[in-house]
């Protein structure tokens, strides 16, 4: 179906195509023609919408009737492309609450003098979202081929499935951080996670292209094998895991009773972490957004060595025996905002050796 197709692949005789078939619009695909005064109205109904539900494609300078396509009209664009893409962008930015960050494509079609948009919408986990236009505020959903208003009880059930989800996040970790943590209790151990929303949804992932992919991540790559969750690798001091579902553990080993934690090294390690998580779930294709976690294991009589190789702070905590971050939820990969998050997350275990950050 068109809207299983990357954006980039889609063409105009995919669009004639739909118009030929009479294909209807359904939970995943929705067409608009152009109205200059009602646009932003339109444009944001249907990608909350869509974010709202389970994602999908919408084709925009299409005329329809009752959701079947009959002709292409296109959308006059009275800037360039590249502007409009951007004023598109800010509209749905500017107009949504939450804020809708998410990784929506957005292409333009010849067709003729104008052009047609297609905006291809993943879903959102950080639902439920809602169009904010001044006091207007309203809920959307895909239902039966149309973006209808959410009813009470289904918005009900969408923030109890939100919560929901983080149950399944925290739990899973809870019990990976138990599982390392047991492990030879005489060294410390530096635990990151990095865990798509998408990852508790029944979708499982190709391993065996996963590990073509791993081999063009440098700070990740290895020789995996395959193990009951999914494919993973040992190096020295490293052990890293890709699950099934997406998931992606690495965890560093300190040597057998070393003492001495260098907190600089593991903020360049989670940075390097986040970097490369990025580039493989691009090359998996596994949709944004992701959250991060770092978390220390075996701590106790630990010191921080500072740069200048000298244990000098006090402990605050000395019975303290594990450190887990707050989490980094990331829509996308920025090298600054990932600095700037990593950073924050960390001030806890600089301020647990008496820094002051």
């Amino acid at each position: 179906m068109i809207y299983e197709k990357d954006i980039k692949d889609i063409t105009i005789e995919d669009i004639e195509e739909l118009i030929e078939n009479e294909t209807p619009e359904n939970k995943f695909l929705e067409y608009k023609e152009y109205d200059e005064n009602g646009e932003k109205d339109r444009i944001l109904k249907t990608i909350c919408g869509l974010a709202n539900s389970e994602g999908g494609l919408f084709i925009y300078g299409i005329r329809e009737n009752d959701g079947i396509p009959s002709e292409i009209i296109g959308v006059p664009l009275k800037k360039s492309f590249d502007e409009e893409k951007q004023r598109y962008y800010n509209i749905i930015y500017s107009n949504s609450e939450p804020k809708i960050y998410l990784d929506i494509d957005i292409k333009d079609l010849e067709k003729t003098d104008n052009k047609i948009i297609l905006f291809k919408v993943p879903k959102s986990w950080n639902i439920p979202h809602r169009v904010k236009q001044g006091k207007f505020k309203e809920f959307y959903i895909r239902r039966d081929g149309r973006t209808d208003p959410l009813e009470i009880e289904e918005l009900r059930n969408i923030f109890n499935l939100s919560g929901t989800l983080m149950e399944k996040i925290e739990e899973f970790r809870s019990k990976r951080i138990f599982n390392f943590y047991s492990q030879n209790s005489g060294s410390f151990k530096v635990l990151f996670h990095a865990i798509p929303l998408t990852a508790f949804s029944e979708q499982q992932h190709d391993l065996i292209k996963a590990q073509e992919h791993l081999i063009n991540v440098s700070y990740i790559n290895g020789i995996y094998k395959p193990n009951f969750e999914g494919i993973y690798s040992i190096g020295a001091k490293t052990f890293t895991q890709l699950y099934r579902n997406g998931i992606l553990e690495r965890v560093y080993y300190a040597h057998e009773n070393e003492k001495s934690i260098k907190l600089q090294a593991v903020t360049e390690d989670a940075e390097l972490f986040i970097e490369n998580t990025f580039l493989l779930y691009e090359q998996m294709n596994i949709t944004s957004p992701v959250i991060f976690f770092i978390t220390y294991t075996n701590i106790k009589d630990c010191n921080q060595l500072n740069t200048f190789q000298i244990n000098f702070h006090e402990i605050f905590d000395k019975t303290r025996d594990i450190l887990p971050s707050n989490r980094i939820y990331l829509e996308s990969y920025d090298q600054e905002i990932v600095k700037q998050k990593v950073n924050e997350v960390l001030i806890p275990f600089w301020n647990h050796y008496g820094y002051e950050k």
